[in-house]
């Protein structure tokens, strides 16, 4: 891989403190300190490092780190670029590295978006642009997506996806502008909830409900009511957080067993809908045979469902294991 100028400083101050970086930085052109910088935004807010130079990069970094706990993504760049330039240039500097960060990977902000959010800014728009989306967003958010798009347009969003990568970059930023400007608007209108199951305040819930899980029942219900005393809003939400569509895999079987058992054959082949195969295979191994086959035929009746009935089908499981749960029923095999 050949990389430039840019990218291989980018890649090496990307992995020390901001203060360091800003020493090495020191003394360069202003417009080159703003495309490392911008680099370094890419790299720490995307991810992507090449694995050989990431090897060197770490080894180097390891001797030089100073802090574990140091500032990350756009509070690590506007550091820097204080460190570097001054509070002032820094401010209209930033505006620059905004800029070129989204001309490098104008779909960056989706990735962390809510599928409900995506959705509801794709509503009315023309499969070019549904695909376009589609095809920027990793696989596992795409196929949540894809059963929340109109009926109608589907099989068009799929072709299109095959030819996604032909878009200039100039129509996909103009794309990725129109699809942020309407998810602020419909999340400012309030037609959108600010809190997903994607957002970073969700994912961080979701790690505390994971972690409470894990404890006795007795503990875990007295940190929750610990919670509820200050907010009853976010405890709900861990509790239902303890236990999500993508947990199934680990339950243990007599819970899931249990659970199944009042779920009529409807509501099960709507769930299957679009479910991860180590789901299904879940779902199968734990109904009886004689389940299994009106499965099988309720599958094969279902016409396009749409996203919002494979949802309910599926909240009507969880119900019944959050039930479990709560009565300090349900084990995870993780454990």
């Amino acid at each position: 891989m050949t990389l430039n100028g840019a990218r291989k400083a980018a890649l090496l101050l990307a992995s020390l403190d901001s203060g360091t970086a800003a020493e090495l930085l020191k003394g360069a052109e202003h417009d080159m300190v703003t495309e490392i910088v911008a680099e370094m935004a890419y790299i720490k807010t995307s991810g992507e490092e090449s694995g050989s130079v990431r090897e060197l990069v770490d080894e180097f970094a390891a001797m030089l780190r100073r802090s574990d706990d140091a500032p990350q993504g756009e509070q690590y760049v506007e550091q820097l670029l204080g460190d570097v330039l001054g509070q002032d240039q820094a401010r209209s500097a930033m505006g620059k590295v905004q800029h070129l960060m989204e001309r490098k990977d104008p779909f960056m902000f989706l990735r962390s978006a809510g599928v409900n959010a995506i959705a509801a800014a794709l509503d009315g728009e023309s499969p070019q642009v549904a695909a376009l989306v589609m095809a920027e967003l990793p696989a596992g958010k795409s196929a949540k997506l894809l059963p929340m798009l109109p009926d109608e347009i589907r099989s068009d969003v799929i072709r299109g996806m095959t030819g996604a990568n032909k878009v200039s970059s100039e129509a996909k930023v103009r794309v990725a502008s129109m699809i942020r400007s309407r998810m602020e608007v419909k999340r400012e209108s309030g037609e959108v909830a600010t809190t997903t199951t994607d957002s970073s305040r969700d994912v961080q819930l979701r790690k505390v409900a994971v972690l409470l899980r894990e404890q006795n029942q007795e503990f875990r219900d007295s940190m929750i009511n610990a919670v509820a005393e200050q907010d009853q809003e976010t405890a709900d939400l861990v509790r239902k957080m303890m236990v999500m569509w993508e947990d199934l895999p680990v339950i243990g079987e007599r819970a899931l067993q249990e659970a199944f058992r009042g779920v009529d054959s409807r509501q099960l082949a709507l769930a299957m809908v679009g479910a991860d195969e180590t789901v299904v295979e879940k779902v199968r191994s734990n109904i009886s045979e004689r389940a299994a086959a009106m499965l099988d035929e309720e599958s094969s009746l279902l016409s396009k469902p749409k996203g919002e009935e494979i949802e309910t089908a599926r909240e009507t499981i969880l119900e019944s294991l959050r039930e479990l749960n709560a009565a300090g029923s349900l084990d995870f095999e993780e454990n």
